[in-house]
């Protein structure tokens, strides 16, 4: 399973599609072999993270028994090493048994995370692959995330129509038409625009390099010889059909609710 969810990260690496998720610091250290720390627990496993905190706070043997641990043992009562289990906890071992507990759950953890990078490895092969995979481990965590979820923050407006080729079918060309169109984008909320986005795209948020990234240019086409429709979309083209070429943002707004309105509904009903 890890091994397929790396093909996928490989394969949108590769193609520089963003897949709109984003590994934890944890994670990724995991992957790329880093020592993580006891902090960065938290990320991975919050309840064993708050577990190992309660023994690293207790304060004295009393504290200790009364949590009833049984031993250098792990949840599952495997011997943290040999013996391990005849070994009584005390205020003054505590934090040797944090560490170990720390250290067995990232062992367990780090042979699928380890996976998962070989099967990006086995996507991104190349003729120097050991150089490839010394690029990813010497990414920091923001840097590989930009590359697999995708650019964070606000969507431009001004950069969106800069990278939007326009037609008009049916009509004479009008700027008018074009600037409504990208007016009734900026009077939009964030997430709304991020529904455009994918509505238009498929994507779920834009490559590292922004609209300037996308694998090819935006294409808007205005066609009033196609009335009584809803916009349509040909993702794989990134291009979106409008059926009117009207400067009135208030007809461009109710048709793109209804359009994105009706995306939601068949998402989940998929779901």
């Amino acid at each position: 399973m890890m091994d397929f969810a790396g093909r996928v990260i490989g394969l949108a690496m590769k193609l520089n599609i963003p897949l709109g998720v984003h590994l934890s610091t944890a994670a990724f250290g995991m992957m790329t072999s880093a020592n993580v720390s006891l902090p960065e627990l938290e990320e991975l496993d919050p309840a064993y993270y708050r577990t190992c905190s309660k023994i690293w706070a207790a304060k004295d043997d009393a504290a200790v028994s009364a949590m009833g641990l049984d031993g250098f043992r792990s949840p599952d009562g495997i011997e943290l090493f040999p013996g391990g289990g005849d070994v009584i906890v005390t205020a003054e071992n505590r934090h040797d048994l944090v560490n170990m507990l720390a250290l067995e759950y990232m062992m367990r953890s780090r042979a699928s995370a380890l996976a998962m990078m070989d099967g990006i490895m086995h996507v991104l092969h190349n003729e120097d692959a050991r150089a490839t995979k010394i690029a990813i481990c010497r990414m920091s965590t923001s840097e590989f995330n930009g590359m697999v979820g995708g650019a964070l923050g606000d969507l431009s407006t001004a950069e969106w129509r800069a990278h939007t080729s326009t037609e008009f079918v049916g009509c004479e060309p009008d700027e008018a038409v074009t600037t409504a169109f990208f007016e009734m984008i900026e009077s939009m909320s964030q997430p709304e625009r991020m529904n455009m986005l994918r509505f238009w795209t498929g994507l779920h948020s834009l490559p590292s390099g922004g609209f300037a990234s996308l694998p090819r240019q935006l294409q808007l086409v205005f066609r009033p010889d196609l009335p009584g429709r809803l916009p349509s979309v040909h993702t794989c083209m990134m291009l979106l059909d409008v059926p009117v070429a009207t400067p009135d943002q208030t007809v461009l707004k109710t048709l793109f609710t209804t359009a994105l309105s009706v995306m939601e509904f068949t998402k989940e009903e998929d779901a």
